[in-house]
């Protein structure tokens, strides 16, 4: 269908509407060959806002944009649309935030009134194109508006005109809210304020780009929070219609904050206190204190033990777990795995194999069946194997599902959570870390580590990569980070330019992304780092790889390994250990920078680990140009990673001897 006919179709169905505008578009949007339905969605929608850029903003920026977003199905990443159609999209939205613009400007008093459904859309829409850093509209363009005063929106009086201020700010600003004198509270207690908008600045003000975060970000957060938190207790169930979206949108904000700094302990115990009360007002009968199971005299029945996580398949969180779970001495426990959601591979199997009861709960989002579920099952201990990476097991930790609950290293940080009553860490933890802590922490020996062997191991010498294919000298000095681009803070861009600058002869290797996932930003810093040693061509960001086989390939062809700070590398360290590749660390004051260092002692290895950047990059200059400390690091790291990283039984030994000896302290407390 040619513009002129989406014209005069738009044209004819207005006088009855923006309503009937949609209607239209559904109809002839079902006679559309579906493989030209997207464009002919975005250039009738695109139509559709030119039409409303020609009249006085009447508020149907709200219809039409969120209808568009609903009948457009789009990858969470721009960069996985193909040029054309990103850039056509990217242009859309540009429409979008030009008439939301327009609109708020023009308008005067309170915003408009939503239906639940179209407020829930908004706020989608927000989240993936206003707020997303991955969105084709803020890859591909910047706003054109310039920085206004920071003080003028906490100058304004009228709670709704202050909201809608807000909101025209986030549109042009998402990742910069902390320039703006923004007063949350007169916004969140209002009562004239439409929820939907209380969401929305919630979100702006809690938003962290996934990529590229900095210190700005985290200061905001920590004014922030604690003023969501007060507001929320001051009026409990303002978000309740949409309380699962936004408090997955904190948990994130969250979980990124732990990439770039290491203390954020009072803000999960804020975050990890307004989700135990949250869920105490919600669900009460699935946050009561428990009792453990009756047991006889010693202990002849097993230890019901059981796993809780979303993520019981081949990833990070696995790989580290999976052990813990195989290797249960099934003398004394009997193993329970609750596997939120549909994720399913080999190795789900193989932990369906290695349990005694294995309980797939598909909708993550039923909380009410999962808890009783759990309950019903009657365990001495539960172990939630990801919190803070997924919103669904954070809210069920919330509650009471066995008489003990515990963490494990999933994301390597506290969970804040009065309910979570252990956190299994390591002796990597500094020797004040109970401090950062609300659980009781547990420190298993050395690092920690009895990972499981990482898939695509054994095959990594076929096909894959070769230095003559990355068009690599033969002579160069290869140093390879394969770390997830979230831990590359732009604080340290520096480094990268400073070794280039050094070492002559020397190629970085960054795959900061997993298939299918890109940043713009982060790349461009990557060439920066690169011109700025006056070297662009040796500095190369590797896409993302969907084998692990090529993955262990990269490495294979690397000479050295660069470690992240401040959140160094656990899978992506192991698995240069796999393949014996020297590694130059930092290490720091709190667990996450302590455990590349970590690894290194535990091999007998002190080569390599920094206290500061100095130090860092005079490592890197001294690997290169020694191939004999090169040599001896590599056969030291093949002759000892075995027994400490992949056979640590002396771990095992010791976790199961910590969840006896919590059960015994809890059945002792319930006598």
């Amino acid at each position: 269908m040619n513009m002129d006919s989406i014209r005069s179709l738009i044209a004819e169905a207005l006088p009855a509407g923006w309503g009937r505008v949609v209607q239209v578009y559904e109809q002839n949007a079902a006679r559309q060959d579906p493989v030209k339905l997207s464009l002919f969605t975005d250039l009738y929608f695109a139509e559709c806002l030119r039409t409303a850029g020609q009249r006085t903003p009447d508020g149907s920026i709200w219809l039409i944009s969120t209808q568009w977003y609903s009948h457009r199905s789009l990858p969470a990443n721009g960069y996985d649309l193909p040029a054309g159609e990103a850039e056509r999209v990217a242009q859309l939205q540009q429409l979008i935030r030009q008439e939301f613009d327009r609109t708020f400007v023009a308008s005067a008093g309170a915003l408009p009134g939503l239906d639940e459904p179209t407020a829930r859309r908004a706020i989608n829409m927000w989240r993936d194109v206003f707020l997303s850093s991955q969105s084709a509209l803020n890859q591909q363009t910047h706003s054109p508006l310039s920085w206004p005063d920071p003080a003028m929106p906490g100058t304004l009086e009228q709670p709704a005109e202050t909201a809608r201020e807000y909101l025209r700010l986030s549109l042009h600003f998402p990742f910069a809210a902390e320039r703006f004198a923004v007063n949350a509270a007169i916004v969140l207690l209002a009562p004239n304020v439409p929820v939907y908008a209380k969401v929305l600045l919630s979100m702006w003000l809690m938003n962290i780009p996934r990529y590229n975060a900095t210190q700005y970000h985290r200061q905001r957060i920590a004014e922030q929070l604690p003023v969501l938190v007060r507001c929320s207790r001051m009026r409990p169930n303002w978000m309740d219609p949409f309380f699962h979206v936004l408090v997955e949108w904190w948990m994130v904000a969250l979980f990124r904050l732990a990439y770039i700094h290491e203390d954020n302990a009072e803000l999960t115990k804020l975050f990890g206190e307004f989700v135990r009360g949250q869920m105490r007002r919600l669900l009460p009968q699935y946050c009561a204190p428990m009792q453990s199971p009756e047991r006889p005299a010693n202990f002849p029945r097993k230890i019901r033990i059981g796993y809780l996580s979303h993520r019981f398949s081949a990833n990070a969180v696995t790989f580290y777990m999976a052990n813990r779970l195989i290797r249960h001495d099934r003398n004394t426990f009997e193993v329970h795995v609750f596997a939120l959601g549909t994720r399913q591979d080999d190795m789900t199997d193989v932990l369906r194999r290695h349990c005694d009861r294995f309980v797939r709960l598909e909708n993550a989002l039923d909380y009410p069946q999962i808890a009783q579920t759990v309950r019903d099952s009657r365990l001495d201990v539960l172990i939630f194997a990801d919190i803070g990476m997924e919103i669904h097991s954070y809210l069920l930790a919330g509650m009471r599902l066995a008489p003990v609950q515990a963490a494990l290293l999933g994301h390597a940080s506290p969970t804040g959570l009065p309910t979570m009553d252990y956190f299994f860490s390591s002796e990597v933890e500094p020797a004040q870390a109970q401090t950062q802590y609300r659980e009781k922490l547990v420190r298993l020996p050395g690092p920690g580590a009895d990972q499981i062997l990482p898939p695509g191991l054994r095959n990594s010498g076929k096909g894959g990569f070769t230095r003559e294919q990355l068009g690599i000298p033969a002579d160069a000095f290869v140093m390879v980070s394969c770390a997830n681009g979230m831990k590359h803070v732009p604080e340290r861009d520096f480094l990268w330019t400073e070794i280039l600058r050094r070492i002559p002869n020397a190629w970085i290797l960054l795959k900061p992304f997993s298939p299918g996932d890109r940043d713009s930003r982060l790349q461009e810093r990557i060439r920066q780092a690169g011109r700025l040693a006056g070297a662009p061509e040796r500095i190369r960001c590797i896409d993302g790889l969907s084998r692990h086989q090529d993955l262990f390939s990269l490495l294979g062809l690397a000479d050295l390994q660069l470690d992240t700070y401040p959140f160094n590398g656990w899978t992506t360290t192991i698995e240069a250990f796999c393949v014996a590749l020297p590694t130059v660390t930092q290490e720091g004051q709190g667990y996450r920078s302590r455990i590349g260092a970590a690894f290194l002692r535990s091999m007998g290895i002190r080569e390599g680990i920094a206290a500061n950047e100095a130090q860092y990059v005079a490592w890197t200059e001294r690997f290169a140009k020694d191939p004999a400390l090169c040599r001896w690091v590599r056969n030291r790291i093949q002759a000892t990673r075995q027994p400490l990283l992949f056979e640590n039984l002396a771990v095992q030994m010791d976790y199961e001897n910590h969840l006896i000896a919590m059960v015994r302290e809890r059945e002792g407390e319930a006598r």
